[in-house]
């Protein structure tokens, strides 16, 4: 997040990127419409942040199967590691 949009949430990119997510209009409209959210703001943080993290999981779904992208995964930074648990991966 940091990369994309120094966690500017307003930010607009020069391609027309928007938020902190930096999502092209088009593809939140395809995230937004695949999970029935009718009315969303793209500089809105948490509208923004609910279409990157679906469009995340979409994309790694789409494009990485275990193991060949295992180390693709990214561990959630908190202050009680071990209260956080990985999601199971289903293998088919």
């Amino acid at each position: 997040m940091f990369h994309e949009s120094s966690y500017r949430h307003n930010v607009v990119s020069s391609a027309g990127a928007q938020g902190l997510g930096q999502l092209m209009p088009g593809t939140a409209a395809w995230f937004a419409d695949e999970i029935g959210m009718r009315h969303y703001d793209l500089l809105h943080p948490v509208d923004n942040l609910q279409l990157t993290a679906y469009g995340l999981s979409r994309y790694r779904e789409h494009w990485c199967t275990a193991p060949l992208c295992e180390h693709l995964w990214v561990e959630p930074v908190a202050p009680d590691p071990p209260t956080m648990q990985r999601p199971p991966i289903y293998r088919e």
